[in-house]
């Protein structure tokens, strides 16, 4: 299923092939938000005939109820069931937020390059963090210039990236060249979401875009919103407390100012920010969350 996330032209699949999969799959795979039921259609096979041509579907209210009805030229007018103008498409945001919470990233999913490029969050590997991407279509004409249009992938110092199946060739194009792994790869539908792998990317060489050596710094409210989507219970007020008061203790690097000019090293915060999330998973665990 992965392949079709790299084609163009928007992939659907109709009701008639998504009945032929396996009982349960189409359920599993909408639940984790990976395919997206949209708009009906209204060309539908003729499954009255062997050369199976496709038939214009009108929808009709009547007293008792609303009906398909179709009309062919060998068999005359056709009863559609509504079922069968049912349709599905890959849904590449809901793909990002299953490998981000599959993976454990911590910051949020947010759109560098709508339905091409998403930032996944920030991992951990060893004592290094490592900001992980979602591409699909790297193989296209613009895939390279799709990657240089992210501003967070140009000052990253440690990027990784993932793509739905097809890698790209290898290419001295980009200024960018991130560890890179497919999620066809790494990836399979567990018991309660996806079960990853990101071990093939650590061993790669990565090299980062030259502006990732500027230092890259939040402020004290930034930090506070990634904070709130890792921890529970907390809003705005106490989340910018609690980083202040890390901030205060050395737990996190800042850039040795106050109040509102203090700015917050990225690394050592997301470094944190783990263990605030683990002391969070902890806690729930320990009430019976």
């Amino acid at each position: 299923m992965l392949w079709r996330f790299d084609e163009t032209g928007g992939p659907i699949w109709p009701f008639d092939e998504v009945k032929r999969w396996p009982a349960g799959v189409l359920d599993r795979l909408v639940s984790l938000g990976i395919v997206k039921e949209i708009g009906w259609t209204y060309i539908v096979a003729c499954d009255s005939c062997v050369d199976n041509h496709q038939l214009e579907v009108d929808i009709i209210d009547y007293p008792t109820g609303t009906i398909g009805m179709a009309k062919c030229p060998e068999c005359g007018r056709l009863p559609v069931p509504l079922d069968r103008l049912r349709q599905w498409a890959p849904h590449f945001d809901g793909l990002a937020r299953a490998v981000a919470l599959a993976v454990g990233a911590a910051g949020g999913v947010t759109v560098e390059v709508p339905d091409r490029l998403l930032f996944l969050g920030v991992v951990q590997h060893e004592n290094a963090s490592v900001d992980l991407f979602l591409a699909r279509g790297l193989g296209w004409e613009d895939g390279s210039q799709m990657l240089q249009r992210s501003r967070r992938l140009r000052v990253s110092a440690s990027p990784a990236m993932l793509v739905p199946d097809k890698l790209p060739m290898p290419t001295t194009a980009s200024p960018v060249q991130p560890a890179i792994g497919a999620l066809v790869e790494l990836a399979t539908v567990g018991e309660h979401g996806l079960d990853m792998t990101l071990d093939p990317l650590w061993s790669q060489d990565v090299i980062p875009h030259a502006d990732a050596t500027t230092p890259q710094w939040l402020t004290v409210t930034q930090a506070a919103k990634r904070l709130m989507e890792v921890v529970s219970g907390l809003d705005v007020k106490k989340a910018r407390s609690r980083v202040s008061s890390a901030a205060s203790r050395n737990l996190i690097k800042t850039n040795g100012r106050a109040r509102a000019d203090r700015r917050i090293e990225r690394d050592s915060f997301h470094t944190w920010l783990f263990k605030q999330r683990e002391q969070d998973l902890a806690a729930a665990e320990k009430d019976g969350w």
